[in-house]
Order: C-alpha cells, then structure tokens, then sequence
C-alpha cells in the first residue's frame, strides 16, 4: 500500500474544491487556527484538516478550536460552517469511531491515476452537519 502525503491531500481537496465544484476562495494554511484548506463559495466556508495517521487524527481534538467548534452557537469567534476531515482511504475504517457522535464530514482520499469518473480520487465518506 503506497502512503499518501499530506501534501498531496491538501493539493487534491483544493484541485477539487476549485475546479469541481467551482468554489471562489480556496486557500491553504490561513485563518486563526491555521487551517490545513479552506474553501468557500460566497454562502459558506469548510474547513479541511489532512491527517495522514491515526495518531495525527487523534491529536487533533486536543485542539482548542474544537471546543468552539462543537458548540452550538458562537458569536464572538471564527468557526467555519462546515469542518471536514480528508484522511487516505486506508485510514477511513480506523478514524470513524471518532466521529460517530461528532458533526465534522470525513473525505477519503484514494492513490493512484485519476480516471473520468474519479477525476479527484476524492469521495465524501461522512457528510458534515
């Protein structure tokens, strides 16, 4: 099983977010929290955090920004509409359990040629809410 860098993650999630679903805003590295991606067509903004290992992921929630983020409602501080994890298709079946009772997405990145149908190697596996 080749690994997928995180590098390579962040470039497919921006490539997709721009080219197709056309978003405006796609940026890298940016916001209070320094945000892996985030993207943004006018009406909303995602965050998307690139984990390339289960330790990595778990880290995460030791985060401050989560516990704004899992509020309900925040008026005095950024917090994006949506936040997205995009984690390697082999770590998907590992990471879920995490977000079982959380209101963050989950995109699986797959290696490999993109194909027509495929053009991304990008597939949303848990929609955010």
């Amino acid at each position: 099983m080749d690994k997928i860098s995180s590098i390579e993650l962040k470039t497919k999630m921006m490539m997709y977010f721009r080219y197709k679903m056309r978003y405006i805003y796609i940026a890298s590295e940016v916001g209070p929290y320094n945000s892996d991606v985030l993207a943004s067509n006018t009406k909303k903004i995602i965050e998307f955090e690139i984990k390339t290992s289960l330790s990595d992921f778990k880290n995460e929630f030791n985060k401050p920004k989560h516990s704004f983020y899992l509020k309900e409602k925040v008026t005095n501080r950024f917090v994006p509409n949506q936040f997205v994890f995009v984690a390697p298709h082999y770590l998907v079946d590992k990471v879920m359990p995490y977000l079982k009772n959380k209101p963050y997405g989950l995109v699986s990145v797959s290696n490999g040629v993109p194909t027509k149908l495929n053009r991304f190697c990008c597939k949303l596996v848990k929609k955010p809410t």
